[in-house]
């Protein structure tokens, strides 16, 4: 994975941002479009930057928290079915 950009992920969640890393444009535009659509974000017609600083935070209630993660596991164990 060192070949591949790390991107962080920032998670506010119970009073505490937590920044969850991910590798690489593909796993980062993935990542952002679940938070995106589990938060209820809509952007039109905006490109948006890779990274993007100015809305890479996500506050999350504890239900989303644990959708993410969940997300975030299952996409892990798809990733290393791949190698």
């Amino acid at each position: 994975m060192s070949d591949m950009p790390e991107f962080v992920m920032n998670i506010y969640h119970t009073g505490a941002v937590i920044g969850l890393p991910c590798f690489g444009h593909a796993a980062y535009l993935e990542n952002r479009n679940f938070l995106d659509k589990l938060t209820g974000r809509e952007y039109q017609n905006i490109e948006r930057p890779v990274p993007d600083p100015d809305h890479d935070t996500w506050v999350l209630d504890d239900q989303q928290y644990d959708a993410y993660l969940a997300f975030r596991k299952s996409r892990r164990e798809r990733d290393q079915t791949k190698l």
